[in-house]
């Protein structure tokens, strides 16, 4: 009876982990830039004042430059 109980065990154990390792190696549909809206340098706003931020994030990197009075 234990025996039997072991082995239920260790499949249960083993389901798991297969299950685990299947979803962690599940590839990604896109990539982040997929559904970006600004992909390309972007100047945004109106205004006296600049703020220039640049964004990166899979080795892609887009500069938004803000203009605004405050």
């Amino acid at each position: 009876m234990m025996k039997n109980m072991q082995k239920t065990a260790a499949l249960a154990l083993a389901l798991a982990l297969i299950l685990s390792l299947a979803a962690c190696g599940a590839q990604q549909s896109g990539g982040l830039w997929d559904s970006a809206t600004y992909t390309d340098d972007t100047e945004l706003g109106e205004g006296a004042t600049t703020l220039t931020v640049e964004v990166t994030a899979e080795e892609k990197t887009v500069t938004f430059t803000i203009h605004t009075d405050g």
